[in-house]
């Protein structure tokens, strides 16, 4: 009897399944010994973004009662940006813009807050980026490789004259805002 093309695939395709999902699950036979399996849930930045990790221990190890309020890259929702903020608990200006619009209601507010942040992290000069902390009591500013994708033309020299550089981790860094130089005082949380 002659099987017809479409009966073998229906008989085969039972045994595919499993086959596929281990070449997917398992990284494929091939890659198997060179793929890193590993319960922490932070791992994935040791190995994408290994100049961010520090700054996240880092904040990571803060009391609650130093009182940081953080500045880092908003975005969409389910990106990267926020992330120090998200995996330490350290609050940040702006977490996924649309998230913080729809628990907030206003996307007016959640947008211009967005755009303040891209222009503080475009700032050319002290002058500007110290207005910006000032308005909204920021005491840490955060450098990482998110920062320096989205703005590439991203100016350390200004942010690292607003305070003291208290991490700093290949191009990743944490200023602290020094009040002589931006004239801060503690947020009120």
């Amino acid at each position: 009897a002659h099987t017809s093309p479409a009966a073998a695939i229906s008989l085969a395709s039972p045994l595919l399944g499993p086959i596929s999902y281990a070449e997917y699950s398992l990284g494929g036979l091939r890659g198997m010994s060179t793929r890193q399996y590993t319960l922490d849930g932070l791992g994935f930045l040791d190995r994408q973004r290994p100049d961010d990790r520090p700054l996240l221990d880092w904040l990571r190890a803060q009391p609650p009662e130093r009182r940081i309020l953080m500045v880092e890259t908003s975005g969409d929702s389910f990106t990267e940006a926020a992330r120090l903020s998200a995996m330490s608990g350290v609050p940040t200006l702006l977490g996924w813009s649309g998230h913080e619009w729809l628990w907030r209601g206003d996307p007016g507010m959640v947008f211009r807050r967005a755009d303040e942040i891209a222009a503080f992290y475009r700032s050319r000069t002290v002058a500007e980026a110290c207005a910006f902390v000032r308005s909204h009591g920021v005491t840490h500013v955060a450098i990482g490789s998110i920062e320096q994708e989205k703005f590439p033309d991203l100016d350390r020299t200004v942010f690292e004259q607003l305070g003291d550089v208290l991490v700093r981790s290949g191009n990743a860094m944490i200023v602290e805002i020094k009040s002589p130089n931006c004239g801060v005082s503690a947020p009120s949380l």
